[in-house]
């Protein structure tokens, strides 16, 4: 039997990179969430983030004033939209009724760049040769508005960093299967903090 007939027999590094890169593209998108609709103020996309946007064209917004929300606290509003050009990058939307205004709030799951793998900097063959442990170096590349401005946005789990001048160290171990090296099920890089 031949080598091709059993899957790849030994692991070399561009073979290694094509299963990491084939493995980004088939797995999660780098996304972040922006709500949009009628919004308290404190829990809209910040005003810097806001204005960059909106100058580029990516969202619409309107500062609404403020309204009452007891006898005792008032909020203000301001309704943000996603323009066409921004709506390029809707991953996903869902809706909620924010229970201070009454109002419908969409939570949009924006693309905001993409992983790349610079390169394979190590790979060390088990002695049994049926795992390898592949050492690499990756980046955020081609950042979308949402993305150039996500430093500015704030997530339950902190801010987000999608610096692409930033190489990152990673590490993953394939498994040699009958049909060729495999990466671990569900298996993609870690969101940068």
């Amino acid at each position: 039997l031949s080598a091709d007939a059993c899957g790849q027999s030994k692991l070399d590094r561009d073979a290694a990179k094509s299963k990491i890169v084939a493995a980004l593209q088939a797995g999660r998108k780098v996304t972040s969430e922006i709500q949009t609709g009628k919004i308290d103020q404190g829990n809209a996309i910040p005003q810097s983030a806001r204005g960059i946007l909106a100058q580029k064209g990516m969202i619409t917004v309107v500062d609404l004033g403020t309204r009452a929300i007891d006898n005792f606290h008032t909020v203000s509003i301001v309704q943000i939209e996603l323009t066409p050009e921004g709506r390029q990058y809707l991953v996903d939307s869902k809706a909620f009724r924010d229970p201070y205004t009454g109002e419908t709030i969409m939570y949009n799951r924006m693309r905001m760049a993409e992983e790349q793998i610079v390169s394979i900097t190590g790979l060390l063959t088990s002695p049994a040769g049926d795992s390898a442990q592949v050492e690499f170096t990756w980046k955020y590349a081609n950042l979308t508005p949402f993305g150039e401005v996500a430093s500015m946005l704030y997530t339950v789990s902190g801010r987000l960093d999608y610096n692409p001048d930033k190489v990152l160290n990673g590490t993953v171990t394939l498994k040699k299967y009958d049909d060729g090296w495999r990466l671990p099920d569900g298996w993609s890089l870690p969101q940068q903090r």
